[in-house]
């Protein structure tokens, strides 16, 4: 399982970003970081990093983490970068730290809150559960029987089955045929499933389930490395996108960038729950407005609202 120093290095590998780059420091000083095994590129322009963020996720000082190069803070020659002030409080290479390094044209503070709203709102697995009914025709999803606690909004429910039998020979028989419905509703900040008729027996609910967030370098994500790497970048461009839109900017290049990788999010993610999720096909939801299924994110994903769509 990756960690989120481990996701960034693959999403800096996919190559996408422009200058983006890691490495191990050969030597460090107050001001300095030094890299002679891939740094020193004779022929660079000492502006190849100009005003890059010099990233230190390692370093044996919080304070130290986050510098900027200098406008001509680069020697090809020697694979020297230099930052602008303060100085480091611990030198590159000293005390605990690794001499790891990343530069980076984003901030990674972004690339970071963009990495954690990927895990918790993009990247999920498909779950189906199965809930012995009570005869209920409305049920609060977080408690029994159902006690499905991260299953929290109607984006995440892709529909339900009547299972008849056990596994692994069980028949699942999608909920709306004949008529029935099932309407996903909000009640005082509760999430509960109503359905016509009264479900009995045992129900199989399938919904999507989002990934715990990771808020340091060196606990893993549960998660595909290159699914997370796509989906932060599609929150990424998506977070610069509407910067620039603040500013006054031209936003198109980020718009460009956001669809390329919102389409990649959608592929990695439809290669981890066809291989690790049975296939089981569903009609939406039907509700009371005959309304399609709400989409997924930011990005629409018609192809995630439900499984009849897939």
């Amino acid at each position: 399982m990756p960690t989120r120093q481990a996701i960034r290095q693959t999403l800096i590998d996919l190559d996408v970003v422009d200058g983006a780059s890691y490495g191990t420091a050969t030597a460090g000083g107050a001001t300095t970081v030094t890299d002679t095994t891939l740094l020193a590129v004779g022929g660079n322009a000492v502006t190849r990093y100009a005003s890059q963020y010099l990233y230190r996720p390692s370093a044996a000082n919080a304070a130290d983490y986050y510098r900027r190069v200098t406008a001509t803070g680069y020697a090809p020659t020697t694979g020297v970068l230099t930052h602008g002030t303060p100085n480091y409080t611990v030198n590159p290479l000293a005390s605990s730290d690794s001499g790891y390094y990343e530069l980076w044209p984003y901030d990674p503070k972004r690339v970071n809150r963009a990495f954690s709203r990927a895990l918790t709102t993009q990247c999920f697995l498909m779950q189906q559960d199965n809930v012995t009914t009570n005869g209920n025709t409305r049920y609060q999803v977080s408690a029994s029987p159902f006690s499905l606690t991260n299953l929290t909004s109607a984006n995440q429910f892709f529909g339900v089955a009547q299972v008849q039998g056990t596994d692994p020979t069980a028949t699942l028989t999608p909920w709306m045929n004949e008529g029935r419905t099932v309407m996903p509703e909000w009640d005082n900040d509760i999430f509960y499933l109503r359905f016509d008729p009264a479900p009995t027996g045992t129900i199989r609910i399938a919904w999507k389930k989002f990934f715990t967030d990771v808020t340091n370098e060196t606990s893993d994500a549960v998660v595909d490395s290159t699914y997370a790497a796509w989906a932060t970048l599609k929150e990424l461009f998506y977070a610069l996108r509407e910067t620039a839109i603040e500013r006054g900017e031209n936003a198109d290049h980020y718009q460009q960038r956001f669809e390329k990788a919102d389409q990649r999010t959608w592929i990695e993610g439809w290669k981890q729950n066809e291989r690790f999720n049975a296939r089981l096909f569903l009609p939406r939801p039907r509700y009371q407005s005959f309304t399609g299924a709400p989409g997924s994110g930011r990005g629409g994903g018609a192809g995630l609202g439900g499984y009849g769509s897939r």
